[in-house]
């Protein structure tokens, strides 16, 4: 039968997009569902790895049907997944021994203090010191500053070890198979078939080494890692990763693409030169910098990861994070703040300023460059005067001075001339936060006019390794919808203000 469209899985923390694209690289359609989040307790953070694969499975059946494709017209199936996020389970019988832990979870956060305090940390640091004063290789200058944080696999992999008998006794008998979502999703997809991952997904959980390209197994050991647990074999992002059982959809369908959802996205957005730049808005807040086939060695934090694997082609980027965006705007829509997402930045510019009102936007904690698991959230310098718009303002303010404190770190690390960042992700829709992320930082931002960049890069990478599209394809998909020019005016004026937000966090670090 002909092949008419490619599939693209965006697999998000609480959202699961399938989109469906022509031969001629056009968006036919999408839908999506969702995932129940489990919080069993405190700090816990869960996804039912069953459940997570039987929505994949709805929502690609969904697709289908809606717009009328049989799996035998699918040329084929590229999937974009969150990282950070893992769950291990039996070789024998491929049942879970426990929930996916995801990049949210906060329960390792001792295991990340004695990891930090260790002997083993603190040689290495020192060891890392001496062989870069020694060698002045760029790897060693990371080393001197590593440090263990609970959004890395690695901590909360230790954690599962030490604290789920049924997991240890498994890695005891050779019975553990250890996976992120993109690695159990292939595996169950395949009927078993395929115990694989890609690059760009196993290399941000800390378990990989961006210099040696390759599992880091004696620094793991060194930290506890034991010897039998089974890690996944390391593909591109482009490679055959098998065929979907025929049970699930009625015919076989070719996976070509795997990538990690920030990967797929800076694909999607074609920040494929060095010294691009990609702004997610999303979830969590991503600044992504092309470093191209080189790893950044970093000693504020900014994280060395590869975005992309091509063939031989490896494409890193430098990338700093601030993980609860969404969520912090979810919760203020719970709290009352507005009451639909296109008010936003209504709201924000009914009031002149925040009124001494500051946010820090740290439910899971703060990333670079504070690295502190235990920061806590909230506002300071509520009073009487204080309004439902002024506590918003503070909030969306709190977003844009993350970005700017990211970027003020790669300016300083790296020898970036760019004045642009591309820009995707839901609360990219904010005009008022786009604005003082280009004032702040001044750059111009590339709105893209396609709201789905994530899954067009997943579809994108696949529809290449097959041949169904052209490179020239992939290029005219990129479209940019709308610029944001910085006003240098009113940086000048925010400026003060970041500096007050900044001794604000430090009220609310190491609170807990």
């Amino acid at each position: 039968m002909e092949k008419k469209v490619v599939l693209a899985l965006d697999v998000g923390t609480t959202t699961i997009r399938c989109c469906l694209f022509n031969k001629d690289g056009e968006l036919q359609g999408t839908c999506k569902d969702s995932v129940p989040i489990l919080y069993p307790r405190p700090g816990y953070v869960e996804i039912d790895p069953e459940v997570l694969f039987n929505v994949v499975t709805s929502i690609i059946s969904t697709t289908l049907k809606k717009f009328n494709y049989s799996a035998d017209e699918v040329n084929c199936l590229g999937i974009a997944t969150l990282r950070g996020s893992f769950t291990t389970w039996s070789r024998k019988t491929g049942k879970p021994f426990h929930n996916i832990i995801t990049w949210k979870d906060l329960r390792a956060i001792d295991v990340v203090q004695s990891l930090n305090c260790s002997f083993a940390l603190r040689a290495l640091n020192v060891g890392s010191w001496v062989l870069h004063l020694l060698t002045r290789k760029n790897r060693f200058l990371g080393g001197r500053v590593l440090k263990f944080m609970n959004g890395q696999v690695a901590p909360r992999l230790l954690w599962a070890i030490k604290n789920i008998p049924q997991l240890s006794k498994a890695i005891e008998e050779e019975d553990a198979l250890f996976g992120c979502v993109d690695t159990w999703l292939v595996y169950m997809l395949t009927n078993k078939g395929h115990y694989i991952t890609d690059i760009s997904n196993i290399s941000g959980t800390a378990i990989y080494d961006p210099y040696d390209q390759n599992y880091a197994l004696k620094i793991m050991r060194l930290f506890g890692m034991p010897n039998n647990l089974k890690l996944p074999e390391i593909k591109p992002s482009r490679y055959d990763f098998g065929r979907t059982d025929k049970t699930y959809f009625g015919a076989m369908i070719p996976i070509a693409s795997l990538v990690s959802d920030q990967g797929a996205s800076i694909y999607g957005c074609g920040c494929s030169s060095k010294g691009t730049v990609r702004l997610t808005l999303g979830t969590g807040t991503f600044l992504s910098y092309n470093t191209l086939n080189l790893p950044h060695a970093s000693i504020s934090g900014l994280y060395p990861t590869v975005a992309y694997q091509e063939s031989e082609k490896k494409v890193f980027v430098a990338e700093g994070s601030s993980t609860d965006t969404g969520p912090i705007l979810d919760w203020c829509k719970c709290l009352g703040l507005f009451d639909d997402y296109k008010e936003i930045t209504t709201i924000i510019q009914s009031v002149e300023d925040s009124d001494g009102v500051f946010f820090i936007p740290a439910f899971s904690g703060l990333q670079a460059p504070f690295h502190d698991d235990t920061a806590a959230c909230g506002f300071i310098g509520l009073k009487p005067t204080t309004t439902k718009a002024h506590m918003l303002r503070a909030v969306v303010e709190s977003f844009a001075f993350r970005v700017f404190q990211l970027w003020s770190i790669m300016l300083k690390e790296t020898d970036s001339t760019t004045n642009v960042f591309r820009v995707d992700g839901g609360v990219s829709q904010c005009d008022f936060l786009l604005q003082l992320i280009s004032d702040l930082c001044v750059v111009e931002l590339e709105c893209t006019s396609n709201p789905e960049m994530t899954a067009l890069g997943a579809a994108q990478l696949a529809a290449l390794q097959t041949g169904f599209w052209t490179a020239e394809v992939c290029e005219s998909q990129r479209k940019i919808n709308r610029i944001i020019k910085p006003r240098l005016e009113e940086k000048e004026k925010y400026i003060k203000q970041f500096r007050l937000w900044k001794t604000s966090v430090e009220r609310l670090s190491s609170w807990y």
